[in-house]
């Protein structure tokens, strides 16, 4: 498999047991030093953010899409930026949908071991970007 498929697949199955609440297996895609940076500016630590997962009672109902996958690969890191479409099924059949464009950064841990090591993501708030000061 090459690369950009490898760190694609981690990526989808890092999600996969996140939406699982599955902290366990979130764990092992990581390592103890991995930092993800939230939407909102809150860096937590891989532990921090199991204990987030954890607590959180209201755990609705999601599907995902992840898409426009772009990996730039190098040595001892390669960085992953993709989109991230969450639909979530809230009480009352309530919708709500998030859209996130993230960028992974991964090292190699050995020939074939890849793990995040700071994950960031951003809302998706506008269609175009503009520098005027509101």
């Amino acid at each position: 498999m090459n690369l950009d498929k490898t760190l694609e697949e981690i990526v989808t199955t890092f999600f996969k047991a996140f939406d699982e609440k599955d902290t366990v297996k979130i764990s092992q895609i990581c390592v103890p030093k991995t930092e993800i940076i939230h939407n909102n500016g809150v860096v937590t630590s891989l532990s921090e953010m199991n204990q987030i997962i954890d607590g959180t009672v209201n755990w609705y109902p999601r599907e995902r899409k992840l898409s426009e996958f772009k990996t730039l690969t190098g040595e001892p890191l390669s960085v992953v930026g993709f989109k991230n479409e969450v639909v979530f099924k809230l009480p009352n059949e309530k919708v709500v949908e998030e859209k996130y464009r993230e960028t992974w950064i991964f090292n190699r841990e050995s020939s074939d071991n890849w793990k995040p090591i700071r994950i960031h993501y951003s809302s998706i708030t506008q269609n175009k970007h503009s520098e005027e000061v509101k």
